[in-house]
């Protein structure tokens, strides 16, 4: 089995994806993440058709990546995936994706420090 050591790794996009997404992986290749979903990783550069290359951030990777808000998000606040691979406040026993380390409105950009807790169960 192949190990590389690398943050990053290229698939094929299952459909259409933007840049600064949380993706899965599916049998199709990789696509956004929906709402409470447990992503692989952060698309740096998106994929405009099915099949196009994509470069994805693994979520082990270290340091920070960036990632579309679909909610307002202050620093601190632990986050969870949210429709259309955005992320938004992490609630209930969602799995956690990473920390703020900004505030963002919705819409626009905040900075994460990735972290993969798969659910919060008992708070």
């Amino acid at each position: 089995m192949a190990y590389h050591e690398n943050s990053r790794k290229t698939f094929s996009a299952a459909g259409i994806i933007p840049a600064d997404s949380l993706v899965k992986l599916t049998a199709s290749g990789i696509d956004v993440c929906g709402a409470g979903e447990l992503p692989l990783g952060v698309t740096e550069t998106g994929a405009r058709m099915a099949d196009d290359p994509v470069s994805v951030r693994m979520l082990n990777t270290p340091g920070t990546v960036e990632v579309v808000a679909s909610a307002a998000i202050t620093a601190a606040q632990l986050l969870t995936s949210g429709a259309n691979g955005s992320v938004v406040p992490c609630s209930g026993s969602a799995p956690v994706v990473g920390m703020a380390l900004c505030t963002a409105a919705s819409g626009g950009i905040v900075e994460l420090m990735p972290m993969c807790v798969p659910t919060l169960s008992g708070e």
